[in-house]
């Protein structure tokens, strides 16, 4: 049951990321606001499928430390690139 959930999440994740490249063309001649905006819809469509198809859970810890999650002052997000699942799962932060 792990190959076929995986295979499902793989075809899913390829096309979903297809086609929001599509729509993100169109992001290119915008504000850079916008390229940031469609990356996140990535990112967080991305983990949606995670946990609608795969049953994974994403969990952030220490965020509260971090000025009530609501980051106001610049700060330096460091992954231990484990895998490149953080790529997208830390765009909605």
């Amino acid at each position: 049951m792990v190959a076929v959930r995986s295979v499902i999440y793989n075809v899913l994740f390829y096309l979903n990321l297809t086609v929001l490249l599509l729509v993100a063309l169109v992001t290119l001649v915008l504000p850079h606001r916008a390229i940031l905006k469609m990356a996140e819809l990535w990112g967080r469509v991305s983990v949606w499928l995670l946990r609608v198809v795969c049953g994974t859970r994403v969990e952030f810890r220490g965020i509260e430390h971090l000025g009530g999650g609501r980051f106001k002052e610049p700060l330096i997000v460091a992954a231990k690139h484990q895998s490149t699942f953080e790529t997208f799962a830390l765009l909605h932060l």
